[in-house]
């Protein structure tokens, strides 16, 4: 999903998940997005002039709303196809007023890619490419004013290389593998204080990580040589948002709040 908007870089738009910012959105290079679309209900996209509360990037706000379990009956589904799988489940709790929604999507074409290039590169090396995400929200309203949301969100992408060379004199192997993905928890609380007057709070953690792993060895009639290598590099956003709406006049909103993020 790479959304250029005015000229600007990917980077310069905020994606939202239930309003907590998500740092990475794109599998693939940006052919598929990290939003699974069994979980999507809405969507909201600024171009320009978006509110004061969405104020912190240059380009443009895609505010994304996850679905609400069933609260009355379970559902379940399941999809295979060449490329994914995914499934989805969804009902009410045992406690009155509760329900959730998990829904999960992985690619199928790993192991496909990897017996590929083991074929073509003659069982030399193999590469192997492959993704998955899980979304999970809970759902409780114990009374007609005061909602309460856990929201959980975990993609991964991961490219691996292995390689493997042989001689009579000297066997090299090699290994590499890359994982980035995204971390997404919030909790948030909505209340209507009076016909009025609405809040919402939210405390939300993201974090995005891209680790790397190295081998290599080499060994020959005189000499053995091993090489191990591991980076990490992170980014991660703790934050918490008040926000309120007070309704003035029937086409009057007065909107105001805070928010602290680290």
């Amino acid at each position: 999903i790479l959304l250029l908007v005015r000229g600007g870089d990917p980077g310069q738009n905020l994606y939202l998940i239930d309003d907590v910012p998500i740092i990475y959105v794109n599998h693939l290079g940006g052919f598929t997005s990290v939003f699974n679309p069994d979980m999507i209900n809405n969507l909201e996209v600024y171009k320009g002039g978006f509110p004061p509360e969405y104020g912190r990037k240059l380009s443009s706000i895609v505010n994304i709303t996850q679905k609400e379990g069933d609260i009355s009956n379970l559902k379940a589904s399941l999809s295979i196809g060449i490329t994914d799988a995914s499934f989805s489940f969804e009902g009410p709790l045992k406690a009155k007023n509760t329900s959730f929604i998990i829904t999960g999507r992985k690619t199928m074409d790993d192991a496909l890619m990897a017996l590929a290039s083991k074929v073509s590169g003659g069982g030399d090396y193999i590469v192997s490419y492959g993704f998955h995400d899980i979304n999970g929200k809970f759902t409780w309203k114990p009374n007609a004013r005061n909602s309460f949301y856990i929201n959980i969100y975990e993609g991964d992408d991961y490219l691996n290389f292995w390689g493997n060379t042989k001689t009579n004199q000297t066997s090299e192997k090699s290994r590499l593998s890359n994982t980035w993905g995204n971390w997404l928890l919030s909790a948030r609380w909505n209340r209507v204080v009076s016909p009025k007057l609405y809040n919402s709070n939210i405390i939300s953690y993201t974090r995005y990580r891209l680790k790397n792993r190295q081998s290599y060895s080499f060994s020959d009639d005189i000499e053995k040589t091993d090489y191990k290598r591991k980076y990490l590099s992170s980014v991660a956003d703790a934050a918490f948002q008040s926000k309120w709406n007070y309704r003035l006049r029937d086409n009057w909103t007065l909107k105001y709040g805070m928010q602290s993020s680290y």
